[in-house]
């Protein structure tokens, strides 16, 4: 279903009404999620100990740290700013940090997963260029990930005030610094 016409999403995504984003079927989103995460767990919150991604997130080897990007406080400390800037400007300064350290093709799939029976499947090009949109449609620690093995995840923290990039085997953790 295009996500124009899910309840859920349609009052976020409006001004997209041609872009190629779909809201997957319930049964279809359990079955990516569950080939991705496992079985255990339906979000962030819940996903198995023993699944890649929490033995990755909790490793002790975490080989380097890297701020990514800290778009909640660009807007929250400096709103005034912001109106001065055109919404391209404004993904330019999100998605920058990103297309630096990501070595994803913009005509990846990804999926945007909210939980396991709801997910949304884009592009990564169609993601970054309405990176605010997926984020305001929700914040409570989605996940993007890179359908390519080995996986490669986005971890969106808490209110997005920081990005946690996981991959199979390795850690990088991106904080907030301010």
């Amino acid at each position: 279903m295009h996500v124009t016409e899910h309840p859920d999403t349609k009052e976020y995504f409006q001004s997209l009404k041609f872009a190629e984003i779909e809201v997957l079927e319930i049964e279809q989103a359990k079955i990516i999620y569950e080939e991705i995460f496992g079985t255990k767990g339906h979000c962030y919150f819940t996903i198995s100990e023993e699944s890649w991604f929490k033995k990755s997130l909790y490793s002790d080897a975490i080989e380097n740290r890297r701020l990514l990007s800290s778009f909640a406080l660009l807007f929250q400390k400096h709103p005034e700013n912001l109106k001065q800037l055109t919404r391209v400007e404004i993904l330019k300064l999100i998605t920058h940090p990103l297309d630096s350290f990501l070595n994803w093709e913009d005509d990846d799939i990804v999926y945007y997963c909210i939980w396991k029976e709801f997910i949304l499947k884009s592009t990564w090009g169609l993601f970054k260029s309405n990176i605010d949109i997926f984020l305001e449609c929700n914040d409570e620690c989605p996940l993007l990930v890179r359908y390519k093995r080995p996986w490669e995840s986005l971890l969106f923290g808490e209110t997005n005030r920081s990005i946690i990039y996981i991959k199979e085997n390795v850690l990088l953790e991106v904080e907030d610094t301010q």
